[in-house]
């Protein structure tokens, strides 16, 4: 799936999207709806962030359906915490959330586990730079709603109409049909993810000068 800018990135991309505060967001295109996500199973969103200032609140990617309905956001909200948050067949939304401050003018890899298991717990957990600072045991049912009703996806990358310009850089988005991280640490974190038979959605974000799409390395 292509990610498709409302305009062209005029500045060069560096092996990385750069965003000046006057992007809104990115999203997928029309041909793909909720059914091309399987939400039965596990799951992980995560990417790597560079924030110039770290004040606003900020959707790092979100998923909903046509409607609006959200189904799950991985983000920064003001006063410089990330979260990770899903809203369920009830409309309850679940959130595992860490207080670190949120540094300014570094790397940071952020991630989103949902992790399903046959003993009806459910973990939503929260990783900052190799590091689980949310965490969540429920049962928690995304699946009914977000395939049967087959709607249009809603995927938006930096941004969400309520939301405040993001300024600073990101890197390496990546959706997959696994929990990846179960552990409070991880061992290891790739600067640039690899692709394997669990990737959904893949951006590299290597895009030249001026382009207005960026590909999925998972060519789905």
């Amino acid at each position: 799936a292509l990610l498709v800018f409302p305009i062209s990135i005029k500045t060069q991309w560096n092996n990385y999207l750069p965003c000046d505060g006057q992007i809104a967001w990115a999203e997928l295109p029309a041909s793909l709806d909720t059914a091309d996500f399987n939400f039965s199973t596990s799951f992980t969103v995560e990417g790597w962030l560079y924030f110039n200032q770290a004040d606003a609140p900020v959707t790092i990617l979100s998923m909903r359906q046509e409607d609006n309905a959200l189904i799950y956001r991985l983000g920064k909200q003001s006063g410089q915490r990330f979260y990770f948050e899903v809203t369920d067949v009830h409309g309850k939304t679940w959130q595992a959330a860490a207080d670190d401050v949120v540094p300014t003018g570094e790397w940071v890899h952020v991630a989103g586990v949902l992790q399903k298991n046959d003993n009806d717990v459910d973990v939503l957990a929260l990783y900052v730079n190799g590091s689980r600072r949310g965490l969540v045991r429920e049962e928690i049912d995304l699946a009914p709603q977000a395939i049967a009703r087959k709607q249009r996806a809603l995927l938006r990358v930096v941004g969400e109409p309520e939301d405040q310009m993001f300024s600073g850089r990101l890197d390496e988005v990546r959706i997959s049909a696994t929990a990846r991280y179960t552990e409070p640490t991880i061992s290891a974190l790739d600067n640039t993810f690899p692709l394997d038979a669990a990737t959904m959605a893949l951006w590299h974000f290597d895009e030249p000068f001026g382009a207005s799409i960026a590909a999925d390395a998972s060519l789905r």
